[in-house]
């Protein structure tokens, strides 16, 4: 049995050979997201969650974020009819300073519903030393405010952020949300269930993890697919990033073929996607 300030069940069975019924109790209110019940295959399952919240108005499909890195601000728009295609939205965080074909596409980009977020100024990684308070003014004053009063500039205000190379604590997460962040994006190579939230918290969160697209990143694509369908049973909400998109992406890059893939399986589940900035 699980302490009852941690509840963690769920239950894995991809071959669907468990026969049954289960409920469990939603949670208390304010911790929503460590409450919900991942159900891995169980299409054999009866599942209910007692004390859901309207469940007749809610229904279980998830959320999915795209999010995009660095600085491909052309290609990132060349996109838009794609996501356009399946309703999809997505966050891009940039790097470095901006031309006028930059701000350009970005605006394409917003006025196209995607949001447009910072990744720093020279995308230099945050320290992995415990910081001291001065430091992480400094990396503030050196790597997103000059960046943050130049999207400003150029008529695009920004209030979200996606570390450089997945790199932070709560130190500098604290001093980005007291700067005007409203959501912080890291993320990792590996796909890490644990990372993973109902639906119905996403307002709360406030830092959120992706799992990284591309062949530097392992990524198959078929069993990414199978994980966003997981991500849809269990209502929950699943990040992804990755950094350029092309047909021929190679390295941290998202290939466009594999960016269809993901938002037709999306769109066929009913998936809501959302940007960091809603």
């Amino acid at each position: 049995m699980p302490k009852v300030s941690n509840m963690v069940y769920g239950v894995w069975d991809p071959d669907n050979r468990i026969y049954g019924s289960i409920e469990f109790m939603q949670g208390w209110p304010g911790v929503i997201e460590k409450c919900f019940f991942p159900v891995h295959g169980g299409k054999n399952l009866a599942w209910h969650a007692i004390g859901e919240k309207n469940p007749e108005k809610t229904p279980r499909r998830g959320i999915i974020c795209l999010t995009f890195d660095d600085h491909h601000c052309q290609n990132w728009a060349s996109a838009i009819d794609l996501f356009a295609k399946y309703g999809a939205r997505a966050s891009f965080f940039v790097t470095g300073r901006l031309s006028e074909a930059d701000v350009a596409s970005l605006k394409k980009l917003r006025a196209a519903g995607h949001a447009v977020g910072v990744h720093t100024l020279h995308h230099a990684t945050f320290p992995t030393k415990t910081p001291t308070e001065a430091e992480c003014e400094r990396y503030f004053n050196d790597e997103v405010k000059p960046q943050v009063a130049a999207f400003k500039a150029a008529g695009l205000p920004v209030n979200t952020i996606a570390m450089p190379n997945n790199v932070h604590n709560a130190a500098i997460d604290r001093l980005l949300l007291s700067r005007g962040m409203k959501r912080i994006r890291v993320g990792g190579k590996n796909f890490a269930r644990e990372t993973w939230r109902n639906s119905a918290g996403f307002d709360k969160m406030l830092v959120m993890r992706g799992e990284g697209v591309g062949e530097y990143y392992h990524t198959d694509i078929d069993e990414l697919l199978k994980r966003i369908e997981y991500a849809s049973e269990s209502n929950s909400i699943f990040t992804l990033f990755s950094h350029d998109i092309a047909p021929d992406a190679k390295g941290v890059n998202m290939k466009r073929e594999w960016l269809e893939k993901i938002l037709a399986k999306c769109a066929s589940l009913g998936m809501e996607f959302r940007t960091l900035e809603d």
